[in-house]
């Protein structure tokens, strides 16, 4: 092998171990949510680091196919540590329901989507909830101003209902049917941080009535904020269960399906539906995080989710048709 080459192999090797100690790194912090900040933060990111190690490891392995095991011992110890430490950050995912699909047809479609408060590109949202067809549509972050280009679909969507806000926590609602038992609520804790928007209401479908609740609890940027997105759901949680018939669940939960806050409220409300399609950023696509959700419970099923473009927004939509069981 020439200099150069074997300069390269040598470069690309190291490139590999430091990602790989990275993801390491990463996936063991992750495992530490319920003690530091960063611990949560790192916790969102389990997935990266597993495919991460699974990527790397065959590198590696080319790389350095000419040295002995022992000399490897490094790069295999980082591949199988973080493998492992993933792997067991993420098990518990899997426990989550996964209800089968009922024969029937839908009870109706569904569409999702955290517009982000401030994107100027309305008209695109209004198009893509036209080409979507959706029975239900919640607008989360939607405020006063996203009314009026959501009038557009009034015609379409005769039952609105806005819980607006100045800043990031405001909700649309729009459906085809009438709405009933609507309950707007702002928790706010005694420091004057909102820490959830709900918003809930009965939509009267031709199939039967379905409970809608949408949720935006507070992104978790502190240890204090964080704590108040457990409370956030473990509120969310409590008004799932306080239902009897069919409830149906969408939100930014600002927590991906692996950290202890968002598996609680799957068990605890026995949820199925999540996903761990990325839906934020929006500009990394399928390197992003899994923070939107759309959820079924007391006999509601979820079909398979789609997620839609961004539309300006930071986060994608999510799209699915619901089923009663």
């Amino acid at each position: 092998m020439n200099p150069a080459c074997s300069f390269l192999t040598r470069l690309t090797q190291k490139a590999l171990i430091l990602i790989l100690s990275a993801a390491l790194a990463g996936s063991l912090t992750g495992h530490l949510t319920a003690y530091a900040l960063v611990g949560e933060l790192c916790s969102q990111f389990q997935l990266h680091a597993l495919l991460a190690s699974l990527l790397a490891a065959p590198l590696l392995y080319v790389l350095s196919r000419k040295r002995s095991l022992s000399q490897n011992r490094g790069a295999v110890f980082l591949v199988l540590a973080t493998l492992m430490s993933a792997a067991l950050a993420i098990a518990p995912a899997l426990t989550l329901a996964r209800p089968a699909l009922p024969s029937h047809p839908p009870l109706a479609r569904v569409l999702f989507y955290n517009v982000m408060a401030v994107n100027r590109n309305q008209p695109a949202v209004v198009q893509l909830i036209e080409q979507e067809q959706p029975d239900i549509a919640v607008l989360l972050e939607g405020n006063a101003r996203w009314q009026v280009s959501t009038e557009r679909l009034r015609s379409t969507y005769p039952h609105q209902y806005l819980l607006d806000d100045a800043g990031n926590f405001g909700i649309i609602l729009l459906s085809r049917w009438r709405l009933s038992n609507i309950s707007p609520l702002k928790d706010i804790d005694e420091s004057g941080i909102t820490r959830l928007s709900l918003l809930q209401a009965d939509v009267e479908l031709p199939g039967g009535a379905l409970h809608v609740i949408a949720a935006h609890p507070i992104p978790p940027l502190s240890a204090k904020l964080r704590t108040l997105r457990d409370q956030a759901m473990a509120l969310v949680s409590q008004q799932v269960q306080g239902q009897r018939g069919p409830v149906l669940l969408v939100g930014d939960f600002n927590a991906t399906i692996w950290t202890d806050a968002f598996q609680t409220l799957m068990h605890e409300s026995e949820l199925n539906g999540a996903t761990v399609r990325p839906s934020w950023p929006a500009p990394l696509g399928r390197l992003g995080i899994g923070l939107d959700q759309i959820l079924g419970a007391h006999g509601l099923i979820i079909g398979p989710v789609r997620t839609g473009p961004a539309q300006g927004s930071d986060h994608l939509a999510r799209m699915a048709d619901v089923y009663v069981q």
